[in-house]
Order: C-alpha cells, then structure tokens, then sequence
C-alpha cells in the first residue's frame, strides 16, 4: 500500500508504515504513507492501529514498525538503466 500527491502534474508514491501483528505474526499497515526524511524523526511513541487479519487494536512504536514499498516501486528505485 502506498500514499500517493501530486508534484507537478504526476503522482509521487510515499512507502507504508507496517507493523506486525502481535497475534498472528503477519504485517500490517498502519494508515501512514510516509517518506524516509519524515519516518527518521517521527517521534517513538505509543500509536494503536486496529489489525484487519485478528481484529484487535494494537499498540505500537516507531521502533517496532517499517517502511514498505510496493513491488513496482521497488523495481523502479533498483533497476540499473541500460541507457
């Protein structure tokens, strides 16, 4: 999942903030899209995201969470142009 603005006329993708499931061990996403500048200093708080895979509300720290790109987005930021 990404969070997508417009810059210009074309969309920007930002990376998801994921946390795992305490119960199940499977990721989830947070509501955040964010940037790599913004994630270093949001602050390591408590934050609760309800999970959709066993349907409790967690609780969180920025230092247990991650950011995830899309597999598109990945590709793109790591293939080697053959220009």
């Amino acid at each position: 999942m990404l969070g997508c603005i417009e810059n210009y006329g074309r969309e920007i993708e930002w990376p998801s903030l994921m946390v795992r499931c305490h119960r199940t061990g499977r990721a989830l996403h947070t509501g955040i899209e964010t940037d790599p500048i913004t994630y270093s200093v949001l602050p390591d708080i408590v934050t609760y995201s309800r999970c959709p895979h066993c349907g409790y509300e967690h609780a969180w720290r920025k230092s247990e969470a991650w950011l995830a790109e899309s597999e598109q987005l990945y590709k793109r930021r790591h293939t080697v142009s053959t220009d």
